[in-house]
């Protein structure tokens, strides 16, 4: 898997400078990643985000909720593995804090 970045200066045209690199339709984005995503370069997430969501939903079994977590980060190729963590991690880690 690219990183954004790499992805950008494969697709973007005689960018003189990484804001331009990070530039679309006239606005800056903040990451390259964010510019990658925009740009229809990178899969979003949105679809794992509602995987995940849906099986907390159904799931009483958190260590089946990691396990499926773990499939995504393994199988799937995710944009951003750290956003799905932080959309989940509370459901993933529910029985660590409850101790």
């Amino acid at each position: 898997v690219c990183s954004s970045d790499l992805v950008l200066l494969n697709h973007v045209k005689g960018p003189t400078s990484f804001d331009d690199l990070k530039t679309v339709n006239g606005k800056c984005c903040k990451t390259f990643q964010e510019a990658a995503l925009k740009r229809d370069l990178l899969k979003s997430d949105l679809i794992w985000k509602k995987c995940m969501d849906e099986e907390i939903a159904q799931q009483t079994n958190i260590k089946e909720i990691r396990k499926l977590f773990v499939l995504l980060l393994v199988h799937c190729e995710l944009s951003n593995q750290k956003d799905l963590y932080l959309h989940c991690k509370e459901d993933m880690c529910y029985d660590f804090c409850r101790k």
